[in-house]
């Protein structure tokens, strides 16, 4: 997906220059992209990466987006993943 091969070009760029709110928001599009694409441990993965980068940098509203997006792909792994019942 094109979409993904931007995301983590931005990535690359922002982690080479030391953006660490591009990183964040970089990796909470990634985990958006991936959710969208039904492949919810990646997107959980890129998402807490994402929360995690925010808390440190102290962007709270940052972290509020990254754990709304984090709530969704946990839900939608509960619900498809093993016939769950979410």
């Amino acid at each position: 997906m094109r979409a993904i091969a931007h995301y983590k070009q931005s990535l690359d760029i922002q982690q080479e220059i030391g953006d660490r709110s591009g990183e964040a928001t970089s990796c909470r599009n990634l985990g958006n992209a991936y959710r969208c694409l039904g492949q919810y441990q990646r997107a959980i993965e890129y998402s807490r990466k994402s929360l995690e980068m925010a808390r440190a940098i102290g962007e709270k509203a940052s972290e509020a987006a990254t754990l709304n997006n984090l709530g969704l792909a946990l839900f939608d792994f509960g619900k498809f993943a093993e016939g769950g019942e979410n």
